[in-house]
């Protein structure tokens, strides 16, 4: 079971993470600053090319809280995350069979697999101070009736080059859209503002703790 759930835990990291251009160990650079953390609540729905046709995935951020959700055919899970200065608390829920799990992980162990999150925690986006380098503001256009940004980006790190241009909504420090030599890569198709119940980011009460 501990492997089913470590397999259902990387497929949601692989789902959710909108780009990954070149890891970084963002913990020996500095702690987190939570304080660039955005403001407003919000709710992401969003088509991903790695999705699987008819599956869902929506992204719920709180107050330095996140709960990933997707379903993809029979398969319907989520994991939450608990931001702290030290640490996040993380909790793998089963839908299908109202179990879940709790950890708690390093942010060296959390970086490890995947840069998900870090423009919350950390200034990388394009622009910022520890932003990839080679990236080029093309201009400012509206997505979803909101002001972004648009940047493009020349990667030749894995030896092919190939082009990366996104679109960049700074207010509420996310990419919005992205494409790899001019193919969708994910789109975020709808966004709700407004505060988020927190017990959408708990699991429900009628599930049973996992030990492991």
């Amino acid at each position: 079971m501990y492997r089913k759930l470590k397999v259902y835990f990387i497929l949601l990291c692989l789902i959710f993470i909108p780009f990954n251009l070149d890891a970084q160990d963002y913990s020996e650079v500095m702690k987190p600053n939570l304080s660039i953390w955005p403001a407003q609540e919000y709710i992401l729905e969003i088509d991903n090319a790695m999705v699987a046709e008819g599956g869902s995935h929506i992204q719920y951020y709180g107050k330095h809280k996140l709960k990933l959700e997707t379903s993809i055919g029979e398969i319907s899970n989520c994991v939450i995350y608990h931001f702290n200065e030290e640490n996040l608390k993380v909790y793998i829920i089963l839908n299908d069979q109202k179990m879940y799990m709790e950890n708690i992980l390093s942010y060296d162990e959390f970086f490890e697999t995947n840069d998900a999150v870090s423009s919350l925690l950390y200034n990388n986006l394009p622009g910022e101070d520890m932003a990839m380098y080679g990236a080029e503001k093309i201009g400012e256009e509206n997505f979803l009736n909101r002001k972004v940004e648009r940047w493009s980006f020349i990667d030749s790190s894995k030896g092919d080059t190939v082009i990366i241009d996104m679109l960049l909504d700074r207010e509420l420090r996310q990419i919005m859209k992205m494409w790899v030599d001019e193919k969708i890569i994910f789109e975020v198709t709808k966004i709700t503002i407004g505060n988020i119940p927190d017990e959408m980011f708990n699991p429900p009460n009628n599930f049973e703790a996992m030990s492991y």
